[in-house]
């Protein structure tokens, strides 16, 4: 009952919106993380002028991926920039025109979810992960997929951007 009476305070403690309160601090943590997408966004151009070459874009909603793209579209004219890689794509695809993409010297802006173990991005310089996935697991496949499989000895810097209150 204490614990129970603790999580409904502090899950009542923030309100959507609208008003209303949420339904749980998971909803709270992700409307949260929804707030720090377009900072975090704003901080990629820094990255890449700092450390040119591919890059990947790695997020967890698809929303944001569209955003990152919308922004990063208006920054970079290069062959190859961005590529949104979702949903949007069809499956059999999403692989080739990522790597397609990569191998120009482009961005590919992709969800977590939409690039599936196996595809191979290891031409990628930097990996910018604008949210990191709750599931330590999948944080390890992601990299998986930007390996150096090959006796390149070009490092891949990962970028993890996060959001503090000053």
């Amino acid at each position: 009952p204490k614990l129970r009476k603790l999580y409904e305070d502090l899950r009542d403690y923030y309100r959507k919106p609208d008003g209303e309160y949420a339904s749980s601090a998971a909803e709270i943590l992700h409307m949260l993380r929804h707030a720090t997408v377009a900072p975090k966004i704003a901080e990629i151009h820094n990255i890449l002028d700092d450390n040119p070459g591919p890059a990947v874009v790695f997020t967890w909603y698809r929303e944001a991926a569209a955003l990152c793209a919308q922004e990063l579209k208006a920054l970079y004219k290069r062959p190859g920039d961005p590529v949104v890689v979702k949903g949007d794509i069809d499956p059999d695809i999403r692989a080739t025109v990522a790597k397609e993409a990569i191998a120009k010297g482009g961005i590919v802006v992709a969800t977590m979810a939409s690039l599936g173990e196996g595809v191979d991005l290891s031409a990628a310089k930097n990996v910018i992960f604008l949210e990191e996935d709750y599931v330590p697991g999948r944080m390890y496949q992601v990299m998986r997929r930007v390996q150096r499989w090959t006796t390149d000895e070009r490092h891949i810097v990962a970028h993890y951007l996060r959001a503090f209150r000053g």
